[in-house]
């Protein structure tokens, strides 16, 4: 390793002291409201010109540099307050109650819906309204621990979940499938997390394809629901219709 005399050394500790104080003025001047950092600012500025250039006094000044830059980094993420209110695709958001930058409750005006979130992802609408209906005006995910996706791809609880609502509420399906023309879905599940539930209890687990049916249970039903549907494989399902359109 190089050696360095004091002059040099003191040279050294100018020029990172110097970037150190231009990196803190950038940080601190884009806060709002951040004259008390200013005032840190000014203080640190003393100390640094006043103090002595022996190695131990540039490690401390730079780790009270690094104490103000995480308290300036802290406080930006805290420019949150309750009830400020933020747009996002899911409507307009109100924050509830603000615990750190990494935990803030929020509401969805349009559902009062409520869930937590960062302070950034508030600020800038990146959050979710899990109650609001996705698919056709009708279904939504919901809160809870059954996701639509698995390692990226569609769950099949999912997939029939969309394709129950399709059937019932997609006129494009309508015109080639008339026959699900007044057929609707129960309201509980157009929560998502509902149908999830009763999937994992009546879907039989033997590796064979199901497919969910509404017409086995009550011939002629127009709702699907936990009463009236079922599981049935795509041959007795076949037989089913067969027997319903020979009389």
């Amino acid at each position: 390793m190089t050696k360095i005399n004091e002059t040099q050394f003191n040279l050294l500790a100018d020029k990172l002291i110097k970037k150190q104080e231009q990196r803190m003025a950038v940080k601190i001047h884009v806060i709002e409201g951040a004259s008390a950092y200013e005032a840190e600012m000014k203080v640190y500025s003393k100390q640094v010109n006043s103090v002595s250039r022996d190695s131990k006094r540039v490690v401390k000044e730079f780790e009270f540099a690094m104490l103000i830059a995480n308290c300036a980094s802290e406080t930006k993420s805290r420019l949150i307050s309750i009830g400020d209110r933020y747009n996002t695709a899911s409507g307009i958001i109100e924050v509830l109650r603000y615990i750190d930058s990494k935990n803030v409750k929020i509401r969805f005006l349009d559902t009062n819906a409520e869930t937590v979130t960062t302070a950034s992802n508030a600020r800038t609408g990146n959050v979710r309204d899990k109650l609001k209906p996705s698919v056709r005006g009708v279904g939504f995910i919901g809160y809870g621990k059954h996701s639509s996706k698995l390692n990226g791809a569609r769950t099949d609880m999912y997939i029939a979940w969309k394709n129950m609502i399709n059937r019932c509420y997609d006129e494009y399906t309508h015109k080639r499938q008339p026959t699900y023309i007044g057929c609707t879905v129960c309201n509980e599940w157009h929560n998502f997390q509902n149908f999830a539930e009763w999937y994992l209890d009546n879907h039989p687990n033997d590796g064979i394809k199901y497919q969910l049916d509404k017409d086995i249970k009550t011939k002629g039903n127009k709702i699907y629901s936990p009463e009236t549907c079922t599981f049935v494989t795509q041959l007795m399902n076949l037989a089913n219709r067969t027997f319903s359109a020979n009389g």
